[in-house]
């Protein structure tokens, strides 16, 4: 299983790892199941250690995520997974936790729900009129964070971070090529055209400040327990839409591009079987309010909060001082042309498992 890790981060980031890097202990298991695994005869001393102070931290990052499946099936990796990891943070000696879910789990509530701000201190269950909008993955993300924040008010030690979404690396351009963005910008390089999505935002932000920002917050536990960081760029000026994302990879690079009225593009995605976004095209094209897709919800998103986020990182500039938008593309770039020249080259299709999966 090491190896196995060693190898996917790897070829995932083109980070080297040692072994020896890693924790000595790796429980295999599901988190449905996970103080089952913990309590079995061979495995029943991490739980001592962590009753003894040997373990006083829990950060919970686990989720299944596939774009066409269901709540039912993300409820139990998801909803009875935070609900197990709880239970771990409170068995006998309580742990502090720190909870990473997602962005999404507000849903469209701009569109549906005509919100104009959401404070990050906000369960998102307030926004559940949009719920049925959205994917059964962002459906039991709500749930579980709602559990989470139940636990708060009674008492438990939990900060909640909903990271936007995360780009490569600022230094290296270093991303996940199989995930959803990834993908997208892959799959438009390819046809020579985008989709054009007014008033919609796609909270970028490169993974080393989420890492960076998780982690510093987490060092300082005081005032932060109990409260949410949405992990999204500091400077709201430096948020932009999807029309001037694709603007801006149009520009950058080489591959020519024109905007397209969504339907549109979605209908020479449908032609396209080996494209890296083919599989998702039942979640792409189904419409679910009226003749909107769930995409075109997301028109008119809300404004997130970030008065926390600038509150915890007051004492550090160097992460505060987070990388431009359109620097991060550049970075992200060759990353992605990279993918384009291999489709091209191979005609290879997708890792479309990766992509149903979230990953």
């Amino acid at each position: 299983m090491v190896a196995t890790l060693i190898a996917r981060i790897k070829y995932t980031f083109g980070i080297s790892l040692r072994a020896s890097m890693l924790y000595k202990k790796i429980i295999l298991g599901s988190l449905t199941c996970l103080l089952t695994s913990l309590q079995q005869e061979e495995k029943a001393d991490l739980l001592i250690q962590a009753d003894k102070q040997k373990a006083s931290i829990i950060f919970h990052l686990g989720a299944k995520v596939n774009y066409l499946a269901s709540y039912s099936a993300h409820c139990k990796d998801n909803v009875l997974g935070i609900v197990n990891i709880l239970k771990f943070a409170a068995h006998k000696r309580t742990k502090q936790t720190y909870y990473t879910l997602t962005i999404a789990a507000y849903s469209p509530t701009g569109f549906v729900s005509d919100t104009k701000f959401l404070p990050e201190d906000t369960c998102p269950v307030s926004h559940s009129t949009a719920l049925s909008y959205n994917t059964g993955y962002v459906q039991s993300q709500l749930i579980a964070e709602a559990i989470a924040w139940n636990t708060i008010d009674n008492g438990l030690p939990i900060t909640i971070y909903c990271p936007g979404f995360v780009l490569g690396d600022s230094r290296t351009g270093a991303c996940n090529p199989d995930d959803f963005i990834s993908r997208v910008f892959t799959s438009c390089m390819e046809l020579g055209s985008y989709l054009l999505l007014q008033s919609q935002r796609k909270e970028f932000v490169p993974v080393d400040f989420v890492a960076k920002s998780l982690l510093h917050i987490s060092k300082e536990p005081g005032e932060n327990l109990g409260h949410a960081f949405i992990l999204i760029h500091p400077d709201p000026k430096s948020t932009i839409d999807m029309c001037a994302s694709f603007a801006l990879l149009n520009h950058i690079s080489p591959c020519s591009m024109h905007g397209v009225p969504y339907a549109r593009w979605v209908q020479s995605l449908s032609m396209r079987s080996a494209d890296p976004l083919y599989l998702l095209m039942p979640m792409l094209s189904e419409t679910v309010l009226g003749e909107r897709t769930r995409w075109e919800l997301y028109e008119g998103m809300a404004e997130y909060g970030r008065g926390n986020l600038h509150r915890a990182l007051t004492g550090a500039p160097d992460i505060r001082d987070c990388i431009d938008i359109d620097q991060l593309f550049e970075q992200c770039l060759k990353i992605w042309l990279a993918l384009v020249d291999r489709n091209r080259l191979y005609d290879l299709p997708p890792d479309h498992g990766a992509m149903l999966e979230g990953k």
